[in-house]
């Protein structure tokens, strides 16, 4: 899967993981901050891993999630997966 397609299904992802009627997901960009700028909360994150786990059919250990910090990062390791 190319890094544009892996995006593409997170965008998905971040629209039924995040909570926020008002976000511009068009914005988004690869060096768009989970966290910070996504404002994901920790029960969001659970949901969205879950997901990805699921679309990608991967499973993330704790450790690599929690290094992940921008949209950049979670598509490296997906494709790293």
């Amino acid at each position: 899967m190319s890094e544009q397609e892996i995006f593409n299904e997170l965008i998905d992802i971040f629209k039924s993981s995040v909570d926020d009627p008002n976000r511009d997901y068009s914005s988004i960009t690869m060096e768009t901050g989970l966290f910070d700028e996504l404002g994901i909360s920790s029960i969001s994150a659970i949901y969205m891993v879950l997901e990805i786990e699921s679309r990608f059919g991967i499973s993330l250990n704790n450790e690599e999630a929690s290094k992940l910090r921008t949209v950049k990062d979670l598509v490296a390791l997906i494709q790293k997966s």
